[in-house]
């Protein structure tokens, strides 16, 4: 199940306390989440490809897409290249 609130993770210490070394070539520092198995997050669930209903030309402001997609003010919208003609 998606984890949807909003989540903080607070890391303690002060920026000149001890580090840590995992080994002689690798220095963790000394603010980390450290995992050696396997991590998950997950969160809300989001539809977010669409195919464009109209031709869209270099320099336009607007394209049509399909209807009822999620997306939110500050997504970034990409429009991949095609020589497909139909």
């Amino acid at each position: 199940m998606p984890f949807v609130q909003n989540a903080k993770i607070t890391l303690h210490g002060t920026a000149t306390g001890a580090t840590l070394a995992m080994t002689g070539a690798l220095e963790a520092g000394n603010k980390l989440l450290a995992n050696t198995g396997l991590i998950s997050m997950h969160g809300e669930g989001r539809s977010r490809w669409s195919r464009l209903r109209a031709v869209a030309e270099k320099g336009d402001t607007s394209a049509l897409v399909e209807p009822f997609l999620d997306w939110k003010a500050g997504d970034r919208v990409y429009l991949a290249p095609t020589a497909m003609q139909f």
